[in-house]
């Protein structure tokens, strides 16, 4: 492991960004690892890459080992709660392919606060985006022997906005990346409209966490004069950025802001995934924000950002 030390250069360098907007569990926690999805499902998680500092990329020729601690023992987890055991980058966000060298992820992972275009931004040119990050079949060694292929860096940010006033919602950021990736999956909007009761997909790197998919979520509402739909999906921080998705696969949104990630047991003293009913109204933190009512927020694939991913293909 690194040293303490250096974590804590990390962290404060990028508070804003420990914890990424965080979110919760609705209903049934229905999250589980690629090796236990369709073969849909798989060649989706293609386009998929999540953030890492490069504090804790160790390169080595044509491979790069990854060094995290356990869920366990970075979010003092308690026993029994799902994942506990599994690596996390600590610091995430998740982006995914629109096209061969365009991604997409959230606009608060590439801005605090404001809008900016063609340029670098420090979130931007400080992390690496590392492709493949899941466990594919049980017992799958994620750290070690990782080609070097599949970590990439952000050469410039084309639009990211991050606007959060009541009026004005907009979170999202579409930057160009230093290798084209012809052979992934590549998101496309989808050709159907939001509606409340829509079924929608979700695959992310909750908390840091190993690539996971989560599904039999549905649009609770989904503010037709607004920039975000609300739904139901199983996300906490990390899984900002995240492809909201249909069964085949056409995008409906960014996974941008929600609940609280964590309660504390005061008996145990560690934390459990704070759970929410499946119709959103209450959490195990007590009744939902007026912000978050009903469910996570989503970022819905605008006409502007539709029309910028078109421009710059």
């Amino acid at each position: 492991m690194k040293t303490m030390t250096m974590l804590i250069i990390l962290l404060v360098g990028h508070s804003a960004h420990s914890n990424p907007f965080p979110k919760a569990i609705f209903g049934p926690d229905n999250r589980r690892d690629i090796y236990q999805s369709s073969s849909r499902i798989k060649k989706y998680s293609t386009a998929l890459a999540t953030w890492v500092s490069p504090y804790f990329i160790q390169e080595e020729g044509p491979l790069f080992d990854l060094d995290f601690p356990s869920l366990e023992e970075h979010y003092q987890m308690c026993s029994g709660e799902k994942f506990i055991s599994q690596p996390t980058t600590m610091i995430s966000c998740t982006a995914f392919l629109v096209a061969d060298d365009l991604m997409v992820t959230a606009g608060h992972c590439m801005v605090n606060r404001g809008e900016v275009t063609n340029t670098k931004t420090p979130m931007c040119t400080d992390f690496n985006w590392v492709f493949d990050y899941q466990i594919n079949k049980k017992g799958d060694e994620l750290l070690k022997n990782r080609p070097i292929r599949s970590k990439i860096k952000c050469l410039k940010v084309i639009k990211a906005v991050h606007i959060d006033t009541d009026d004005k919602r907009l979170d999202f950021a579409l930057f160009r990346i230093n290798k084209k990736m012809p052979k992934r999956f590549q998101f496309r909007p989808a050709s159907r409209e939001i509606r409340r009761g829509t079924p929608v997909d979700i695959l992310g790197y909750p908390s840091g966490l190993p690539l996971k998919y989560s599904s039999s979520a549905f649009v609770l509402k989904d503010h037709p004069n607004d920039n975000f739909f609300e739904a139901n999906i199983d996300s906490v921080g990390g899984n900002s950025g995240s492809p909201v998705f249909g069964k085949r696969g056409g995008l409906y949104g960014i996974l941008v802001r929600g609940n609280d990630d964590f309660i504390t047991d005061p008996k145990l003293d560690c934390d459990r995934w704070n759970k929410c009913s499946n119709n959103g109204k209450q959490c195990d933190d007590g009744p939902q924000d007026v912000d978050y009512d009903s469910g996570m927020h989503v970022q819905k694939i605008t006409p502007e950002l539709a029309r910028l991913i078109k421009e710059n293909q």
